[in-house]
C-alpha cells in the first residue's frame, strides 16, 4: 500500500470515526484509573503505517524512506483487586523496507509486555498510579520507538496521573505519564512521555488528543545512535453495546531525530469483560 491508498484508509477512518464516537472518560485505557477487582477490558487493534521521509540526525525530514508496516496488537487489563490491575500486550508486524540497502522484510511476534498498575493516591478527580513492567524479547521490532532488529528484554517503570471532571455538564480529563524504560539489548535506554486529553463531544461520542514522546538516553550499542521521537494522535470511538466499543483514529510522528516520519491509521474494538463468579452463573 503506498501513500494514495494509505490516504484513502486515513480518510476512511476519520469519516467512521465522526459517524461513531469514543471512548468513556472513566475507562480510558492505559491512563492511571485502574480496573475494579475481576473486571477488565480486551482491545483488539489494527494499524497501517508508512513512512516516505526520516529524520536526521538534526531534526530535519531530509532522508527519502520507503517503509511500510502492519500490525495487529492485542492490549489486556485485568482487576486483580480495585486497587492493582494486570496489564498484558503484544503484537503481530509485518514489516516492508524498501529504502534499506539491502530491502528486507521481514514478519512476527513483537514481546508480550507484561505490567501492574498500582493505585497510590486518589481523592476528588485527581488520581496517581505507578507501574512497573516487563517486556520479553522481540522477534521484529520492540515496542516503542527501537530501532529495526533491536527488541531485547526491557523493563519499564512508569508513573500516571490524571484528573477527571465535569466542564458544562460534559465529562473531559487530562491524563499525563512519565516512564524510563531499560534495555538488555543494543538500542539505548528511553525516556518515555505520554500526555491525553479526552472529552465528551455528543452522548456516547468521545474524542482524544493525544501525544506520545520517546527520547533516548544517549547512545545505544553500534550501530544503534541516539534518537527521539514525537507521535501526535486523534482517535474517537462509538459504545455499539454496553460493553462493547469500536474505535477508530490516525497518527503522525511530527518531530524526531534518527527515526522515521510515519503516518497512519488504526482501527479498534474495545470489550468489557465481567470475570466474576456472579458472571459465570
Amino acid at each position: 500500500m503506498r501513500r494514495p491508498q494509505a490516504k484513502i484508509l486515513f480518510s476512511v477512518c476519520g469519516l467512521i470515526g465522526f459517524v461513531c464516537g469514543f471512548i468513556p472518560v472513566e475507562k480510558a485505557s492505559a491512563a492511571a484509573w485502574t480496573q475494579a477487582t475481576d473486571r477488565g477490558l480486551s482491545i483488539f487493534t489494527f494499524r497501517y503505517a508508512d513512512a516516505h521521509r526520516r529524520y536526521d540526525e538534526n531534526g530535519a525530514a531530509a532522508r527519502p524512506a520507503d517503509f511500510q508496516k502492519y500490525e495487529i496488537e492485542y492490549y489486556g487489563e485485568f482487576g486483580v483487586t480495585d486497587r492493582t490491575t494486570l496489564v498484558l500486550r503484544s503484537a503481530y508486524q509485518r514489516l516492508i523496507d524498501d529504502g534499506a540497502d539491502p530491502p528486507m522484510k521481514a514478519y512476527g511476534g513483537d514481546g508480550i509486555e507484561f505490567a501492574l498498575r498500582q493505585r497510590l493516591y486518589q481523592r476528588a478527580g485527581f488520581i496517581v498510579s505507578a507501574q512497573p513492567g516487563l517486556t520479553s524479547r522481540s522477534k521484529v521490532q520492540s515496542t516503542g520507538a527501537a530501532p529495526l532488529s533491536g527488541g531485547g528484554v526491557s523493563y519499564e517503570m512508569r508513573l500516571l496521573g490524571a484528573y477527571g471532571a465535569k466542564i458544562a455538564d460534559r465529562k473531559v480529563f487530562l491524563n499525563a505519564e512519565g516512564a524510563y524504560r531499560w534495555r538488555t539489548s543494543r538500542p539505548p535506554n528511553e525516556w518515555r512521555a505520554d500526555v491525553t486529553l479526552g472529552f465528551e463531544a455528543a452522548k456516547k461520542l468521545e474524542v482524544f488528543a493525544q501525544s506520545f514522546s520517546t527520547i533516548s538516553d544517549g547512545d545505544g550499542r553500534a550501530p544503534f545512535e541516539a534518537f527521539r521521537a514525537h507521535k501526535a494522535q486523534l482517535s474517537l470511538a462509538y459504545r455499539i453495546t454496553p460493553k462493547i466499543r469500536l474505535q477508530v483514529g490516525g497518527f503522525h510522528t511530527y518531530a524526531g531525530k534518527n527515526v522515521l516520519r510515519e503516518s497512519g491509521a488504526l482501527i479498534s474494538v474495545w470489550i468489557d469483560r465481567d470475570y466474576s463468579r456472579k458472571s459465570r452463573r
